[in-house]
């Protein structure tokens, strides 16, 4: 029902609380008619009541005559009835008395009086003196309607009666009205009522009339209008002659709808203006996200660089750390080279003393044994010499062997320097080892002497062959590589000198190396640090990029369908 109202039209609502109203008015008349018939009603029943208080005191007065003894009971009774009778009230009005057992004691219809009324109805049918004593037998009073002829009238009219019981007596004493008159006025006032009601509701529809034809005209040209606004057809004004509430919509509507004009002439402007800037936003946006790109490319390999230099840095370092060390090392062996190298050259000069020596006293032994072989061919007894030289030759060539071995190790120690020392070495300890041969060779001649002294004379021969042409020879080659070796000393010498020297230069240039390589390593360090929050940093503006891509495109396409929307406006 609610849902049916909110449905109806502005008209059919005015209308039907116009109509509500006026049935409202009406119901209020008819009910102050009820209200005037129940107050006429109770009017009458009080006014019954009063009338009907009068012949009862008259009763009661001569039933305290009869209780005093100044009368009978039936004195008192016969003269309470007279009295009575002679009442009357409004001119044709009268009073009546019956007993519970339905005599009329007292009516001034004669007909009725002194009968039996039990059996007596009105027009309708109702016994009306039997309701009257029953009512009186339950509650003492009591009203009775009914209908009962009225002289002047043709039909019986209505007629309303008050009864009430005398209790010591057994009397019911009764008077009654005609209302007819009433419901005249009753009807009257009804009839009014309904001719006001009628009146009002003609007025309402008139009202109503003068009300909503305009506002329902007014209303339709406000809806088309209202139809062309929701179309986004701004380009007519609401055009309403009134003063009214509709006037004032009118007028407030139009300047909505300049309102909106002016709104929709900025936004298509703005619109422009944004979509331009959209545009260049994302052109910007995907030469940045290009560059951000290369730009965290480029970072990414120079950290990547720095983080290799910083390695080769440390490695740099590390090496040069070694490289130190060993130059300090080399300079230390340089040092002890030197000395060595100081050694050998003044052992190279006893050597070449004692070569110098072993040559003279060679030369000697060897023109002695020549000059002696013939007498010692001759005689046997001259091996026993040869022993002796030999084992002087075999001292000798030991002696000569541990100088080359000596030399050998101090060249090995001297390393490439020393090369030349290693091949004399070399070429001594060939010479040690072919006098130690030789040696043998000589035991082998002297065993052979002794065992074949027959071959004495041409083994000695050899000997002495051999010894001009090979050892004297030798010695003289052993005494100028002594002095080859005594000049390589020195050479070396001066040569570890300087390269002591130098190893020192270079162990400091490395101990400066080192420490610029470590600040290198640490600036390194903090580049590639820095290098990798760049790329990071990057990244994060490559993201606020793409991002702001993304927000760019959406805010295009928000543009677009905005100025398709816009495009539906006409202003």
């Amino acid at each position: 029902m609610i849902q049916l109202y909110k449905n109806l039209t502005i008209t059919h609502k005015i209308s039907i609380m116009l109509i509500i109203i006026s049935i409202m008015f009406i119901y209020l008349i008819m009910d102050d008619v009820d209200t005037l018939g129940k107050a006429i009603d109770e009017g009458v029943e009080n006014k019954l009541n009063n009338l009907v208080d009068n012949p009862v005191s008259i009763i009661n007065h001569y039933y305290k005559l009869s209780q005093s003894g100044e009368l009978s009971e039936e004195e008192a009774k016969t003269a309470a009835i007279e009295t009575i009778r002679m009442l009357s009230y409004e001119g044709n009005n009268y009073y009546f008395i019956l007993d519970s057992k339905y005599n009329m004691l007292m009516h001034p219809n004669a007909g009725l009086e002194s009968t039996n009324v039990e059996a007596f109805e009105d027009p309708t049918g109702k016994k009306i003196f039997v309701e009257m004593v029953n009512i009186t037998k339950k509650s003492g009073a009591g009203f009775v309607r009914y209908v009962f002829d009225k002289p002047g009238h043709d039909e019986p009219q209505p007629k309303i009666s008050y009864a009430k019981l005398f209790k010591e007596w057994n009397w019911i004493i009764s008077t009654g009205i005609y209302i007819d008159d009433l419901d005249a006025m009753k009807r009257s006032k009804l009839q009014h009522s309904f001719n006001m009601g009628i009146l009002l509701l003609a007025i309402a529809l008139l009202m109503s009339t003068i009300i909503l034809v305009p506002m329902t005209k007014r209303t339709k040209r406000l809806i088309n209008n209202l139809n062309r606004y929701a179309e986004f057809d701004f380009r007519e004004d609401l055009f309403i002659e009134a003063k009214d509430e509709f006037g004032i919509i009118a007028i407030t509507f139009n300047k909505v709808i300049g309102s909106v004009r002016e709104l929709v002439s900025s936004i298509q402007q703005n619109t422009e203006i944004i979509n331009n800037g959209a545009i260049q936003i994302k052109s910007d946006s995907g030469v940045l996200t290009d560059q951000a790109n290369e730009a965290s490319a480029v970072t990414e390999q120079m950290a990547a660089g720095m983080e290799e230099t910083a390695a080769a840095s440390q490695e740099v370092t590390s090496t040069a750390h070694e490289m130190g060390e060993a130059a300090n090392s080399i300079a230390v062996s340089a040092s002890e080279g030197a000395h060595n190298a100081q050694d050998i050259s003044e052992r190279s000069t006893i050597m070449k003393k004692d070569a110098e020596e072993s040559n003279r006293e060679a030369k000697n032994i060897y023109t002695n044994v020549k000059k002696d072989l013939a007498q010692a061919i001759s005689e046997a007894k001259a091996v026993e010499k040869i022993n002796i030289l030999t084992d002087a030759i075999l001292s000798i060539s030991e002696q000569t062997n541990l100088l080359a071995l000596n030399a050998a190790i101090e060249a090995a120690r001297a390393g490439e320097a020393g090369q030349g020392f290693s091949v004399v070495a070399e070429e001594i300890r060939k010479l040690a080892e072919q006098s130690a041969s030789t040696v043998t060779d000589i035991q082998n001649v002297v065993s052979i002497v002794n065992n074949s002294v027959g071959n004495l004379k041409e083994n000695s021969e050899n000997i002495l062959h051999f010894f001009d042409e090979k050892v004297l020879n030798d010695y003289q080659k052993f005494i100028g590589i002594a002095d080859q070796y005594a000049m390589d000393a020195e050479t070396f010498n001066a040569v570890m000198t300087d390269f002591s020297a130098t190893s020192e230069e270079l162990n400091a240039s490395i101990e400066e190396i080192t420490t610029s390589m470590q600040q290198v390593s640490e600036v390194t360090v903090e580049s590639a640090k820095g290098a990798e929050n760049i790329v990071v940093k990057t990244n994060n503006i490559l993201e606020v990029v793409k991002s702001t891509q993304k927000i760019s495109d959406k805010n295009m396409t928000a543009v677009s369908e905005f100025k398709n929307l816009i495009s539906k406006f006409k202003v």
